[in-house]
C-alpha cells in the first residue's frame, strides 16, 4: 500500500512513502521482552502525567500545553489483565491516555492553531457506539490518516481485522475513522478531495464497514481561505477531544463514563519508515506512539514486521501487531492499472467505476455503462443510495 508520511514538519516527501497513514513519531531504547515475537506486542500503559511545558511552536506561537485531558463525568477505572494468544497484557484504565516510556524531559509538542473548516462541517458520530457492551474494557476509536487516492479494499479490510484482533484485547471497538488528507499534500497523484471523500464512502458503503469519514483535515482553510496542511498529531487530538470532551466519551455498563482511547491505524510498511528523521518527525512519532498508540497490521508481502517493529521498541507497550494475510495491494498499483487500461480489482466495484465515470488517473471515459439516454453520465447508476460530495 501507497504510504503517506508526514510532510508536515519535513520538506522533501520520500518517493517511498505515500498513501496509507500520515503519522510520525520515533524511535528509542527499551526493548521488546525477549521471549516475545512481533505478534505478541502488548498494550500496557504507564500512569503518569505530561508535565506541563512552555514550547516554542514553529509559527512562533508560545503555548504552554500539556495533552492530559479531563472531564468531570468521566471516571477512571484499574488496569484490566487480559490474555491475548498467552501473552498477558496489561490493557490501561479508561482514563485519560497517558503517554509510556518517553525520555525524560521530553515536551510533547503542541497542536498547530487549529482553524475551524468552513461550509458548516460538523464532527461525524453516527456510527460510534456510545456504550460499551463488555464489561471492564476499554473503548477503542481506530484512526486511518491518508490520501485515499483511491482508496482500495486493504484499506477496507485493515479495520475488520483490527476489530477482530481487538475483540481477544482489553479493548473493544467503538468507532473508526478515515481521515483523508489534504489537498495541499505535494503529490502528483492526489485527485481532488471531493473526489477521495465520494471514493471513501462507495468503498465503505460496498463494504458494508462501520468506518466514518472525517473530513476536517480536507476543509481547514488558512484566513485567505486557502486549504492548509494539518499534522497527523493534530488530526488525533482533535479526534480524541471531540469524542471525549465535547461527546462526554463513552458509557459504560455501570453507567459511568469513560475516555475512549484513540489509536492509529497503520501498515507495517509504513511503520517501517517511522523510525527515519529525514521521513518522519520525532517529536510527532512520540505523540503517535508514545502519548496514542497504534495497531499496526502487517503487510508480509511489502517489508518483515521485525524490521518494522523493532526500530521502535521504546513505543511497544502502546503498539498492538495484527497478523494479516499475504498481500501486495495497494493504491499506486491500482493507479497503475487503470492508467494501462486494466482492470483493478483491487478496489471495490463501485470505487472503479467512479474513477472511470470521472476519468480519474489517467482513465479512459467508460464505453456504455452508467449512461443516460443522451449520453450522459448516470450518477444514480453508480450508487443509487449515495449522494456525491461536490466541491466545497
Amino acid at each position: 500500500m501507497e504510504l503517506l508520511h508526514n510532510k508536515r514538519r519535513l520538506s522533501s516527501p520520500s518517493s517511498a512513502v505515500a498513501d496509507l497513514a500520515l503519522a510520525s513519531p520515533s524511535s528509542s531504547s527499551s526493548s521488546l521482552p525477549s521471549s516475545s515475537s512481533p505478534r505478541s506486542v502488548s498494550v500496557s500503559l504507564v500512569n503518569q502525567q505530561i508535565p506541563n511545558h512552555n514550547h516554542n511552536h514553529n509559527h512562533n506561537h508560545n503555548h504552554n500545553h500539556n495533552y492530559t485531558h479531563t472531564h468531570n463525568k468521566i471516571h477512571n477505572h484499574p488496569p484490566n489483565p487480559t490474555t491475548m494468544g498467552g501473552i498477558a497484557a496489561d490493557v490501561f484504565a479508561s482514563s485519560p491516555p497517558r503517554p509510556t516510556n518517553l525520555p525524560t524531559g521530553t515536551p510533547t509538542p503542541p497542536p498547530e492553531p487549529m482553524s475551524e473548516p468552513y461550509h458548516g462541517y460538523s464532527f461525524p458520530h453516527n456510527r460510534l457506539k456510545r456504550r460499551l457492551t463488555h464489561p471492564n474494557k476499554t473503548p477503542l476509536v481506530l484512526v486511518s490518516c491518508g490520501s485515499f487516492s483511491p482508496p482500495t479494499s486493504l484499506h477496507m479490510s485493515m479495520f475488520s481485522v483490527a476489530e477482530s484482533y481487538a475483540e481477544r484485547t482489553g479493548f473493544e471497538l467503538v468507532g473508526s475513522y478515515m481521515s483523508p488528507c489534504s489537498d495541499t499534500y505535494g503529490k502528483s497523484s492526489l485527485v481532488p478531495a471531493h473526489h477521495r471523500i465520494n471514493m471513501c464512502r462507495l468503498a465503505i458503503e460496498q463494504t458494508n464497514s462501520n468506518a466514518m469519514i472525517d473530513d476536517w483535515e480536507t476543509l481547514r482553510r488558512d484566513e485567505a481561505g486557502r486549504p492548509v496542511y494539518t499534522r497527523t498529531a493534530d488530526v488525533l487530538k482533535r479526534l480524541d477531544e471531540q469524542l471525549n470532551d465535547v461527546l462526554g466519551g463513552i458509557q459504560t455498563l455501570d453507567g459511568t463514563f469513560v475516555r475512549a482511547r484513540v489509536m492509529l491505524l497503520i501498515g507495517a510498511d509504513l511503520a517501517l519508515t517511522m523510525s527515519d528523521p529525514k521521513v518522519w518527525a520525532p517529536a510527532d512519532i512520540d505523540v503517535l506512539l508514545g502519548y496514542y498508540g497504534a495497531f499496526i497490521v502487517e503487510r508480509p508481502a511489502l517489508c518483515a514486521t521485525q524490521d518494522a517493529i523493532q526500530p521502535l521498541k521504546k513505543y511497544h507497550g502502546n503498539i498492538m501487531v495484527v497478523p494479516s494475510f499475504q498481500n501486495d495491494v495497494s493504491s499506486t498499483k491500482a493507479r497503475a492499472q487503470i492508467r494501462n487500461g486494466e482492470v483493478a480489482q483491487d478496489l471495490p466495484r463501485s470505487v472503479y467505476d467512479y474513477i472511470k465515470l470521472h476519468h480519474l488517473y489517467g482513465s479512459a471515459p467508460p464505453k456504455d455503462r452508467h449512461v443516460d439516454k443522451n449520453g450522459k453520465p448516470d450518477l444514480e447508476m453508480v450508487s443509487p443510495r449515495l449522494p456525491v460530495a461536490s466541491h466545497r
